[in-house]
């Protein structure tokens, strides 16, 4: 009879016409079915409360506090799903969503701890990745990975010490997450730190660590990856020897720079800004803001929201190098960026421009974000 039950239920929240409204008592069935003994169930559950997005936010929340690291897990991973539709939810009411899933964090279940932290890692929150730090020392390895793992998806500013530290940790796995992560900051603060990963005693390290060192891109690498080529593993040595090219090979003109920026790809298009930016081609910049503009309207959740969020953020501090004024009307529209990370990035690009009555308008703007890290960075660029 439960199955039965669960099945109607899940069919009319999940069938071709989902109703407006749930009800209370449909979501109590929802609820119960997140801790059933039979996994299809709990699958179809999960399923319908991402598909009801905001409004299952509450009783998810309360699912959290059941008690049961069934129903707990079931519950963040609805969460997670909702969270990464991107645009479904508020920054503010993000905030009151991670407090919740943090306080769940002190179930005994490894298993409810790890989804609870994949879940966190699926906001792009500076809350996020604060509780994704406390992770980092959890007794369970397959849950200080997930945390790290989820901080290298973040991209937080802050995120570079954090994930250094954990290329410590005794289990390899989150050794190469840590590695990974690193590679995702773009950021050339973190090679020193995958130098140091290039002689660890675990080959599949030393390799995440040559990728993030390719991607970061700054030929200035190349030599301090010269001993992999003679690393004792034929797997490292071949992609230490693909990495050098790649880091050695600064050739093409300036047309052909600019049409792989305007290129689909986005692996392609962040690899040349490193260009652009090493370059210092200022006659670029109106193709940066072409990209920019064409990613402008992206829906949140789909896959050319995450390309534009990772163009703008990687662009700001291109423009803050650059530094000319057709730079500073590019930053002026990327500080109505949706998401943090970006808003960061343009206040310390801004910061390089001088105090400007200009500059200092933009930062104003942004003094009232709903970021505190964002305000905290525009306080101290004003006061510089």
């Amino acid at each position: 009879m439960k199955y039965v039950m669960s099945a109607l239920v899940f069919v009319a929240l999940c069938g071709s016409a989902i109703a407006e409204e749930t009800s209370s008592s449909q979501f109590s069935e929802l609820s119960r079915m997140l801790g059933s003994e039979f996994h299809h169930e709990q699958d179809r559950a999960i399923a319908a409360f991402h598909e009801r997005g905001g409004a299952s936010v509450p009783h998810l929340k309360t699912a959290l506090e059941s008690g049961n690291p069934v129903v707990t897990a079931n519950a963040a991973e609805a969460l997670g799903l909702i969270a990464g539709d991107k645009g479904r939810i508020g920054y503010a009411d993000q905030a009151s969503i991670l407090e919740s899933l943090d306080k769940a964090r002190s179930s005994d279940s490894w298993y409810a701890r790890w989804m609870i932290n994949w879940s966190l890692g699926r906001f792009r929150h500076e809350k996020a990745f604060e509780f994704l730090q406390s992770a980092l020392s959890d007794e369970n390895q397959a849950v200080r990975t997930i945390a790290v793992s989820g901080i290298g998806y973040i991209r937080d500013p802050r995120s570079i010490e954090s994930l250094a530290k954990m290329l410590e940790d005794p289990y390899r796995g989150t050794r190469q997450s840590a590695a990974e992560g690193l590679g995702k900051t773009l950021n050339d603060a973190a090679l020193a730190h995958l130098y140091r990963a290039l002689t660890d005693s675990e080959w599949s390290i030393r390799v995440a660590a040559l990728d993030s060192i390719e991607k970061i891109g700054n030929p200035e690498s190349a030599e301090r990856i010269r001993p992999a080529l003679q690393d004792r593993v034929d797997i490292v040595r071949n992609k230490a020897g693909t990495v050098f090219r790649n880091l050695t090979d600064e050739s093409g003109s300036t047309t052909s720079i600019g049409n792989d920026l305007k290129s689909d790809s986005i692996t392609l298009a962040l690899w040349t800004l490193g260009k652009v930016e090493r370059k210092k081609i200022a006659e670029l910049v109106p193709t940066i803001a072409e990209v920019v503009e064409r990613h402008k309207n992206a829906e949140p959740g789909t896959p050319a929201r995450e390309d534009a969020l990772l163009f703008n953020w990687r662009a700001a501090r291109v423009l803050g190098e650059l530094r000319t004024p057709e730079c500073l009307a590019i930053l002026d529209g990327l500080a109505n960026d949706r998401s943090y990370i970006v808003k960061v990035a343009v206040v310390s690009a801004l910061s390089k421009f001088g105090s400007s009555d200009e500059v200092k308008a933009i930062l104003r703007r942004l003094a009232n974000d709903e970021s505190a890290l964002v305000k905290e960075r525009v306080a101290s660029a004003l006061a510089g």
